[in-house]
């Protein structure tokens, strides 16, 4: 429905979806959660000025081995990956 191409597609996307959403009544319209994503739009930060903390987690529990990558980037976490180890 949506199909991103560029950087500069992705705030025209996201307009369209939460004009949507409101035309439809969906409370979700009024709150969006999260934050713009300057760094990826045209004209953002400069990739390499934003401060990135990338760590990966892991957990154990008998033979079971687990890993999740996160990044970390202007005070919020992302989930990248997750696998078994």
């Amino acid at each position: 429905m949506y199909g991103l191409r560029t950087k500069a597609s992705l705030s025209t996307t996201a307009i369209r979806f939460f004009r949507r959403l409101h035309l439809m009544g969906n409370p979700l319209a009024a709150k969006p959660e999260g934050r713009v994503l300057t760094e990826a739009l045209a004209g953002g930060p400069d990739e390499e000025q934003v401060a990135v903390e990338v760590r990966t987690l892991r957990v154990a529990s008998g033979a079971y081995k687990a890993a999740l990558q996160v990044t970390e980037s202007f005070g919020r976490r992302y989930l990248d990956k997750s696998w078994r180890e």
